[in-house]
């Protein structure tokens, strides 16, 4: 068979033998989020924000409502059998997780009650989207005062003309002479 000609198998969906659906009581673990982070009075105040997310609340809700207004994905919607999605935070909370903790989906789903399934599609629904959204302004090649800056930083910790870094773990080291291998 030709590479690309292998049609994909549909994600999810109702066929015999499969068991039903999980009650992952969406809507309890929502209003649980929201009040430990989001609401005037929330249980866990911005130091635990910032250490949590790995970022300040104000950042979180830029890019909240970024995604937001740039995918429909993001909004919370009704499912085809009336069962209420998770709610946009969930889902940028699911994303931000995966990725500032390196995680498992299991964690998410224990933590936020996100199949695993849905986190894979969650993240890679945030990347996407962040790329389109941040990447002309942040993802770019160092411009002229970029490189100062970064040389200038550099130099402070005494790397004097260093420019790049070398990632070791990449190294073939049964070709460098007295590594192992």
């Amino acid at each position: 068979e030709r590479k690309g000609t292998q049609t994909k198998k549909k994600r999810g969906g109702s066929h015999p033998g499969k068991r039903p659906n999980k009650n992952r009581n969406r809507v309890l673990y929502h209003e649980l989020l929201m009040g430990d982070y989001f609401v005037a009075n929330p249980i866990y105040d911005s130091k635990d924000f910032r250490r949590r997310f790995r970022m300040r609340r104000e950042l979180f809700d830029r890019i909240l409502n970024a995604v937001v207004e740039y995918d429909p994905y993001f909004k919370c919607g009704v499912d085809c059998c009336g069962v209420k999605s998770f709610s946009t935070h969930q889902k940028i909370t699911c994303a931000l997780r995966y990725m500032a903790y390196g995680g498992s989906a299991d964690q998410l789903d224990e933590n936020l009650r996100f199949g695993k399934s849905t986190v894979g599609l969650v993240v890679d629904k945030f990347c996407r989207d962040i790329i389109d959204l941040f990447g002309p302004t942040y993802l770019r090649p160092p411009n002229e005062q970029d490189m100062k800056n970064i040389l200038a930083g550099y130099e402070r910790k005494g790397w004097i003309g260093c420019m790049g870094c070398i990632d070791v773990m990449k190294w073939v080291w049964s070709s460098v002479e007295g590594g192992p291998g």
